[in-house]
């Protein structure tokens, strides 16, 4: 597993963000899993992070004044900026190949 942070202090005014850094673990999914999204699911439901909504994340700026987000990648990418227009960008994906 791989461990990447993104700082936030930079970021465009009128979106606030918390100071602690933003952290992206990659590599989490085991090798060898054969349906990762069941994997993320059960993972997410033991540490009681309910599943909200799935596929897709939003391409306008928004942000959540009271809560933490997490977002699990199975298969496929996506660009994300966090942090406003002026944010860091980082691009997610799983490290393999999605079994799906």
């Amino acid at each position: 597993m791989m461990i990447e942070t993104l700082s936030l202090t930079d970021a465009v005014k009128g979106v606030p963000n918390n100071t602690l850094p933003v952290v992206i673990y990659r590599g989490v999914i085991p090798g060898g899993t054969v349906h990762p999204t069941v994997w993320l699911e059960r993972h997410f439901a033991a540490n009681g992070w309910p599943a909200q909504w799935c596929y897709g994340i939003y391409p306008f700026t928004h942000f959540h004044s009271n809560t933490h987000e997490l977002l699990g990648v199975y298969a496929g990418q996506a660009q994300i900026q966090l942090g406003g227009e002026t944010g860091p960008a980082s691009v997610i994906k799983p490290l393999r190949p999605a079994r799906i």
